[in-house]
């Protein structure tokens, strides 16, 4: 009998109810064990019988028929909100079919079920919830349609689930073996956003390499402001606004391919720079970043980063030059640019001209033209066209000039080499000329109609001029010309004037480099009085030389002055000096206008500066100024100038020192100041200070009495020219000397085989002698030093020198004082030059002591130079000497007979004597009183005799020609007592 075993096979799954499965699975198991199954009971299976006598296996019923399948299928899983497509190119509605496995039976309606975070009727149409597949078909669709609305949104679903409708359909049942899909519904809206691009650097350095900056791009819904996260990856392209700098080539980051990665709030862009060892100019440009088209920026999004790119590798830029010197008419200099590296775009150099030179005076370019105003160096090149400067001959003097040819600065395309700049200098191929800075004047009056004709010299550049008139007591002259004349013109005539008036005037050529003064009048008058003079004596010296110091008075006597003299000790202070000179002036009721130095009186020292230029010089300097300023005392003060730098410990000046802090003059000086102080002069022995001095008032004498003849002519040795360039030292004596012994009597190193000092004044008399070159304290280089004043005679009277150093007078052996101590002429020495001095004021008969005052009150008045109006001026000499000097008559008799004085002399020896005033006084020493307004033309005067003792003396008078037109000029007194 068979073994019997039951067998149960639980089938799970989806298939549970396909009988095909099942039955297969019954045949496998009945082969492997090789059993049978009971038949069941109401079993209606056939039994096969078997072999051997076993029962027959029971067969299973055939299965029934399979339950139709259905399922959803969608031609897409994705749709758009618009069937424009503006973001994807997928469209706005798609179809998903019901497939139905086998031809539907009936009528088959199926309901379905929406789900998901789109919303229906706002993100897509409204759906049929159900389906029907008509009875023998197998399939139905659904319509998906996306709804277009403006506002961006995310990316939503749908999802779609069949339910089989089992009441619609009783008799069937299905399998729903695919009843769910997901489908995306897309935006077509682009996003609107704020980008916002955040940094804080903006340079790079290709000499960094390690140099990086970071950009930041932030971004914001641009409805809401609110921090929004990119639903997308967002490609930004950067680009040059102005295509002033190369991106790809220069920039280390790939700014034309940026990706903002999807769900990214902010994103850091980190940008360098790629050192390509080339030189490159420095490169400036807005960097702007442009998204591609699925974002929209709203008005505030700013994507704009501004970049500075700076090469390590900039070309060093220079000009080169033929020549750096050349000569006016012809030279030429050749210059252009030149780079060290080559440029891959045309580089233009602008030039500026500069320098004492004048564009197109002075020089000019090629072919008659103007010179360029740039170079330009060719891409791939290193330097430019080269390119001439022709100087051009004007056939005046005008100094070595100098021209500077200078690129302009451009940090962007290079650097300026060494040197940054093209000096050229020019020198003049006419030598100095007095017109170089001055306008020699001469004058001629005339009395009826009153006149004054001024002359000129039309040498110098063509140019117009101007004439400017003052009275000569006024201080400035006015802003307004009388008379602006055209070029070439040599002479004025002003017809505005009266007689017995001292006018001064101005001559302006309008280049503004050349000006000339001179004093005129019409019949100037005899000046029969003075004024008065201070003499203050030195204690020692009063004793030493008491015999000449009487002479002194008298001789300022004789010319008219009224004397007061007062004796100091070298060891008071100055302060005391100067309060006895102030009270002097005032007990003679304010007639004092001169004071004259003899002696070594106490030394003022003022100030901090240096005129003479030399660091090692600046402090406090002699400052006789200080006595000439009848001012109170407080406008001198010593207590801020601190400085003791100074190499000579004179000039070191600290508060409360005794020496002053003002370099320029408080006030206008209101005396005449002159100093004889010729102590300290080792370089003259064995001949003490006293013999000196004795010396010194003999000259002073025997010039007065015209005892030495003085031709009326000046010497100029001048070994400056044109200083630095322009800085003429000697100009203001050009301008004035010449109005005193005329152009034509200055013997100069342009117009005589030699102007040497001492090779002219150790033999030949000169009015004056002005002499300039670098200098010591006792050396003048060109001039000679204070041994060669020594060693013999320097004949010239009035005297002028200009060099460093020795303007600092009260120092040992001091050339400034050297031409007084010297034998010969000397009376007098000025420092000129820083300032300038000006002497035209003696032309007309006013004494140096005038035009010292007026030199050293100038500050708008005359060219200065510089250091105008400043302590240390000082004349070296005696204020009250004239330059015109007549011979005195000689041998005064006086008779009385019958109550009449007759009064008799012999006549002077000068040329042009036209008469004789007779004076008297009580009092030797004066006031004298004028007895003949008008000159008397015979040696002879009479008078009533008066009783008691008298004093009575004649001098001659003449009509003084000079440059500056003359004036009535009178001589030196001789002079007799009578007593009845």
């Amino acid at each position: 009998m068979a073994k019997k075993i039951n067998f149960f096979v639980e089938i799970r799954g989806p298939y549970l109810n396909h009988s095909k499965l099942g039955v297969a699975l019954f045949l496998v198991m009945a082969m492997t064990t090789g059993c049978l199954f009971d038949k069941p009971k109401n079993s209606t299976s056939t039994v096969v019988p078997q072999p051997d006598g076993a029962p027959p296996p029971v067969i299973p019923p055939p299965p029934p028929d399979p339950l139709p399948e259905v399922k959803i299928q969608c031609e897409r899983l994705s749709l758009s909100e618009n069937s424009l497509a503006l973001v994807t190119d997928i469209p706005a509605s798609l179809n998903c079919i019901l497939n139905l496995s086998k031809a539907a039976p009936s009528d088959m309606t199926f309901a379905i079920s929406v789900a998901g975070t789109a919303t229906e009727g706002s993100d897509y149409q409204t759906l049929s919830h159900t389906v029907q597949i008509a009875k023998g078909l197998t399939q139905a669709s659904l319509t998906i349609t996306g709804i277009d609305d403006p506002v961006y949104e995310p990316t939503e679903t749908i999802i779609l689930t069949i339910l089989p409708d089992t009441a619609a359909n009783p008799t069937y049942t299905v399998n729903l073996i695919l009843n769910t899909v997901t489908l995306s519904i897309l935006d077509d809206d682009l996003l609107f956003v704020d980008a916002y691009l955040n940094y804080s650097e903006y340079s790079l350095d290709e000499g960094n390499p390690a140099h990086q900056i970071t950009w930041t791009i932030e971004f914001y819904d641009g409805n809401t402001g609110e921090p929004v996260s990119l639903p997308f990856d967002l490609k930004l392209t950067a680009s040059p606004i102005y295509n002033r700098i190369d991106i790809a080539g220069r920039l280390s980051a790939n700014l034309q391919n940026i990706v903002v990665p999807k769900n990214s709030a902010t994103f850091d862009i980190t940008v360098g720079i790629i050192n390509d060892l080339l030189p490159q100019p420095i490169q400036s440009d807005d960097i702007k970043l442009t998204p591609d088209n699925t974002v929209v920026l709203s008005p505030y999004s700013y994507l704009n980063a501004y970049l500075t790119l700076y090469d390590d590798e900039l070309p060093a830029l220079t000009l080169v030059a033929s020549a750096t010197s050349s000569v006016e008419n012809g030279g030429v200099t050749t210059f252009k640019a030149v780079i060290n590296a080559p440029l891959s775009v045309d580089l233009t150099i602008p030039l500026t001209y500069s320098g004492t030179a004048t564009r197109g005076a002075d020089y000019r370019g090629s072919s008659g033209g103007d010179v360029i105003d740039s170079l330009t160096i060719p891409a791939g090149s290193k330097e430019s066209a080269s390119t001439n400067i022709v100087l051009i001959g004007d056939g005046y003097y005008e100094g070595s000039e100098y021209l500077t040819v200078s690129p302009a600065t451009n940090p962007t395309l290079y650097s300026l080499g060494s040197p940054s700049s093209l000096s050229i200098s020019i020198n003049d191929d006419v030598y100095i000329t007095p017109d170089v800075r001055s306008i020699e004047l001469t004058a001629t009056t005339q009395s009826t109609p009153p006149s004054i004709t001024l002359n000129w010299s039309t040498e110098g550049p063509g140019a117009t001029f101007k004439v400017y008139r003052k009275l000569i007591t006024d201080s400035v002259f006015p802003n307004t010309p009388i008379a602006s004349l055209a070029v070439g013109t040599s002479g004025y005539t002003d017809t505005s004037v009266s007689s017995s008036v001292k006018y001064e005037y101005q001559v302006i050529r309008a280049s503004g480099i050349a000006y000339g003064y001179i004093a005129a009048g019409i019949d100037l008058p005899p000046v029969h009085d003075r004024g008065g003079v201070l003499l203050l004596v030195e204690n020692t010296v009063s004793t030493a030389l008491a015999s000449e110091i009487n002479q002194l008075i008298q001789d300022f006597i004789d010319d008219g002055w009224s004397v007061t003299q007062k004796n100091v000790a070298s060891s008071d202070t100055v302060t005391s000096v100067k309060s006895l000179i102030n009270q002097t002036v005032s007990d003679s009721g304010n007639t004092i206008n001169s004071l004259v130095i003899l002696g070594h009186v106490p030394v003022p020292y003022s100030g901090s500066l240096a005129p003479d230029g030399h660091s090692d010089h600046v402090g406090a300097w002699p400052a006789d100024g200080y006595y000439g300023d009848l001012d109170n005392q407080n406008k001198w003060t010593d207590t801020s100038v601190n400085k003791a730098s100074a190499s000579r410990s004179q000039n070191r000046n600290i508060p409360g020192d005794g020496k002053f802090d003002q370099s320029i003059l408080p006030l206008n000086q209101q005396l005449q100041v002159g100093r004889i102080d010729l102590s300290n002069l080792p370089a003259f022995a064995p001949l003490t200070e006293v013999d000196l001095l004795r010396r010194y008032l003999s000259k002073n004498h025997n010039y007065r009495k015209k005892l030495v003849s003085v031709p009326t002519r000046a010497l100029f040795d001048d070994n400056w020219g044109g200083y630095g360039g322009g800085d003429f030292f000697a100009t203001s004596m050009w301008r004035t000397i010449s109005t005193i012994v005329g152009k034509n009597n200055i013997v100069a190193n342009d117009n005589a085989a030699t102007s040497d000092w001492f090779t002219q004044l150790r033999t030949n008399n000169y009015l004056f002698a002005y002499g300039g070159g670098g200098g010591s304290y006792n050396t003048v280089s060109g001039i000679g030093n204070t041994n060669d004043f020594a060693a013999g005679p320097s004949k010239a009277v009035f005297t002028a020198l200009f060099g460093s150093y020795f303007g600092d007078w009260d120092s040992s052996d001091n050339v400034l004082r050297a031409p007084l101590a010297a034998d010969g002429l000397g009376l007098t020495c000025v420092w000129s030059g820083r300032p300038e001095w000006y002497f035209h004021h003696m032309a007309i008969g006013e004494t140096i002591g005038f035009s010292t005052r007026a030199s050293e009150n100038n500050s708008t008045t005359y060219p200065v130079n510089m250091s105008g109006h400043s302590v240390h001026m000082a004349l070296m000499g005696d204020p009250t000497l004239v330059a015109f000097v007549v011979e005195p008559p000689s041998n005064l008799t006086a008779q009385v007979n019958a109550g009449l004085l007759s009064l008799d002399w012999t006549a002077s020896n000068d040329v042009n004597v036209g008469g004789y005033y007779v004076y008297h006084a009580a009092n030797s020493a004066g006031p004298y009183s004028l007895l003949n307004a008008s000159a008397i033309s015979t040696s002879h005067y009479e008078a009533p005799a008066l009783s008691g003792t008298h004093y009575y003396r004649v001098r001659a008078a003449k009509w003084e020609n000079t440059p500056s037109g003359g004036f009535n000029n009178l001589s030196s007194a001789i002079n007799i007592q009578v007593v009845q």
